[in-house]
C-alpha cells in the first residue's frame, strides 16, 4: 500500500513495551509507539488522529471501526490523500 509520506504512530496509555507487544500479536505494523504520559489524553480506545503538516488535525475516529466502508474511508484519506504529510515534526 503507498504510504504518500504518511507515518503510523501508535498510543495508549500503557508501557511502550506492552503496546508493541499487543501491535506485533495482531500483526498491526507502525512506525512509533508512545506511551500517553499526560500531554496527550486518552478517553477512548481504540481512537484514530490523523494529524498533517504542521499538527493540523484532519480526520478523528473513536471506538472500534464499525464496517470495512468505515475502514476504507480511513485507509482512503490516510493513505491515498494528494497531500505531502513527510514534513510533519517528530513527535518525540
Amino acid at each position: 500500500m503507498p504510504r504518500n509520506g504518511t507515518r503510523l504512530i501508535a498510543m495508549g496509555r500503557e508501557a511502550e513495551s506492552d503496546i508493541e507487544k499487543y501491535l506485533q500479536s495482531n500483526g498491526v505494523i507502525v512506525d512509533q509507539v508512545l506511551e500517553s504520559t499526560g500531554g496527550v489524553r486518552l478517553f477512548s480506545t481504540p481512537s484514530l488522529v490523523l494529524v498533517e503538516r504542521g499538527l493540523r488535525i484532519s480526520g478523528v475516529w473513536i471506538g472500534q471501526l464499525s464496517d470495512s466502508a468505515q475502514e476504507n474511508s480511513v485507509i482512503d484519506k490516510a493513505f491515498n490523500s494528494n497531500q505531502d504529510l513527510t514534513r510533519r515534526p517528530a513527535l518525540k
